[in-house]
């Protein structure tokens, strides 16, 4: 499924999911169907997580997560899982003589880096060097329109 949307030259009439009425393209219009299509969606993740917990009750009931219907097969996952304080089990596992190659082994090291820009506003503005490596390093991404919708007050 695409997240990108598609410019159209004609102004599109914006569906209203809830009372099925083919609006007229405004701004109230269009805060009013991002509104209700807010609203369904919010019902149908109701809808699902009721769903998935009569599949989690009978999965209990019969003992197995893959239950198989007459047309369907639907496989409950999640549920109690165990996690490990990966510092707190490093330390234990050095004081019981555990080499260290082995505990580096069981619990993996994992960075991630993020981009502070305004030091890089800094950096770019105080050496053209840094300002061109800057440059070289930045990638154009699409990410996904979204819209917010604040109601005005005194309306």
């Amino acid at each position: 499924m695409s997240t990108e949307l598609e410019r159209v030259d004609q102004t599109p009439s914006l569906l209203n999911p809830e009372t099925g009425e083919l609006l007229e393209p405004t701004i109230d219009n269009a805060a009013a169907v991002i509104l209700a299509c807010r609203n369904v969606k919010q019902r149908a993740n109701e809808l699902v997580d009721e769903a998935t917990l009569f599949a989690v009750y009978e999965a209990e009931r019969l003992g197995k997560k893959t239950l198989h219907g007459e047309t369907e097969t639907l496989v409950v996952t999640g549920g109690a899982s165990t996690e490990y304080d990966a510092i707190e089990l490093m330390e234990l596992l050095r004081e019981v003589g555990c080499p260290e190659g082995r505990i580096e082994e069981a619990v993996v090291e994992t960075r991630t880096y993020k981009v502070n820009r305004a030091v890089l506003a800094q950096l770019a503005g105080a050496n053209a060097q840094y300002k061109a490596a800057i440059e070289l390093a930045k990638r154009e991404v699409d990410k996904p329109f979204r819209a917010q919708i604040k109601t005005r007050r005194g309306m």
